[in-house]
């Protein structure tokens, strides 16, 4: 019986070179891939950092109309100003404070800016001026 295929050496070489070939490309493919959900993911935690630091600016403005209101508002006028607040930095990110009032309503803003940028704003109904009563309508 003669063997099927005559003089077989070296026929290893092609195929260990075609399998190292579809290795490297199924290997870069996969690394493309890691490397487009790791952005993904940065972009997300930058967001959700940049809403949470938002929020914060928020939460400072509401703080300081609860303890001390006369620093932002000026119920005779009906002005609100958000310039004596100091937080202009939260985890990184820049924060701009605005307040305005209405005789109905106080909107307190609070912008993050970074890598990402939220903005949350805050709509306080006026239920009592003197003394100055506020309850939170809507919180964006």
């Amino acid at each position: 019986m003669r063997p099927f295929i005559q003089n077989q050496k070296g026929a290893a070489l092609p195929v260990v070179l075609g399998i190292i070939v579809v290795g490297t490309l199924v290997g870069l493919g996969l690394l493309g891939f890691l490397f487009n959900e790791i952005s993904k993911s940065q972009t997300v935690t930058e967001s959700i950092q940049a809403k949470y630091a938002a929020e914060a600016g928020a939460e400072t403005l509401l703080s300081v109309i609860e303890h001390k209101p006369a620093d932002l508002i000026d119920i005779q006028k009906k002005s609100c100003s958000a310039e004596k607040v100091s937080s202009k930095k939260m985890n990184g990110y820049d924060l701009v404070l605005k307040c305005s009032m209405t005789e109905k309503n106080v909107k307190l803003t609070s912008t993050a800016s970074g890598e990402q940028s939220h903005t949350t704003t805050v709509t306080l109904d006026v239920t009592k001026t003197s003394p100055l009563e506020l309850k939170v309508s809507s919180w964006e």
